[in-house]
């Protein structure tokens, strides 16, 4: 598998690989979810710190991973590919982004249920690969 994707700052990433899930297609996102789910993951340092200040623990982002829904699929740095998971636990949306080449979670953080994104600049969004083919 040949996979790409970046740390840190979302907001900054080369918008020409990021690909938001209403530009995916049904089998785009099944290949996605297949992927995510046939793998256990590991904790990055990144997402130790943040499960501490977010009081995030492992179990909820692992059962987030089993029914979650894909939000984003990343591939700005090198050979990664990450992918970024939303489901709801505890009452509110539990994210992770989760690396797909290293088998890591990368970071998490909760987004209250009424938080829609309704913001979202979608021009940040411009990757035109069919991710079948990098999954």
């Amino acid at each position: 598998m040949t996979s790409k994707l970046s740390p840190g700052n979302i907001s900054n990433m080369e918008a020409t690989k990021r690909k938001h899930y209403t530009q995916m297609n049904d089998a785009e996102t099944a290949a996605i979810i297949r992927e995510v789910r046939k793998h256990s993951y590991t904790l990055g340092e990144h997402a130790i710190d943040r499960m501490n200040q977010k009081n995030v623990l492992q179990g909820q982002i692992n059962a987030m991973l089993g029914y979650g829904k894909v939000v984003e699929c990343h591939n700005n740095i090198g050979n990664e590919i990450r992918v970024l998971m939303r489901g709801k636990v505890a009452g509110k949306w539990c994210n992770a982004v989760i690396s797909l080449t290293t088998k890591k979670i990368v970071t998490t953080w909760w987004n209250e249920l009424n938080d829609h994104h309704k913001t979202l600049d979608k021009t940040q969004y411009r990757w035109t690969v069919d991710l079948k083919t990098v999954i």
